[in-house]
């Protein structure tokens, strides 16, 4: 019994891992855009256990809020926001709720002048 305890413990390690990534929920890439277009941002997973709190986008340099979006029934959202005017690389935040510490990242690429 004592030499299967290491391996059990593991297990429980392991499980509660993946138990608290899959709360986390996930954000889907986005494709190069221009300056100004409108991006889809979609995110899933969300909403574990019947947490509904609200997603909440934040431009990561600025903390400017870009957009809330409501989780549904299957942990998923989707929002359409304005990508920034100039071109460059930035990190979009979504945070789960007003109190969640360890928010999902994606980046989004602006590239070329606004057509």
């Amino acid at each position: 019994m004592l030499r299967a305890l290491p391996f059990i413990l593991g297990l429980a390690v392991a499980a509660s891992f993946w138990t608290i990534a899959a709360a986390c929920g996930q954000l889907a890439p986005i494709e190069v855009t221009k300056p100004g277009h409108l991006i889809n941002v979609r995110g899933y997973g969300y909403g574990f256990e019947g947490d509904m709190r609200p997603i909440i986008l934040v431009w990561e340099d600025t903390k400017m809020n870009a957009a809330h979006a409501e989780i549904d029934a299957n942990g998923d959202f989707s929002v359409e926001i304005r990508a920034p005017l100039i071109p460059g690389e930035y990190k979009l935040l979504a945070y789960q709720g007003m109190d969640d510490a360890a928010p999902m990242t994606v980046t989004v690429r602006v590239v070329g002048p606004s057509t």
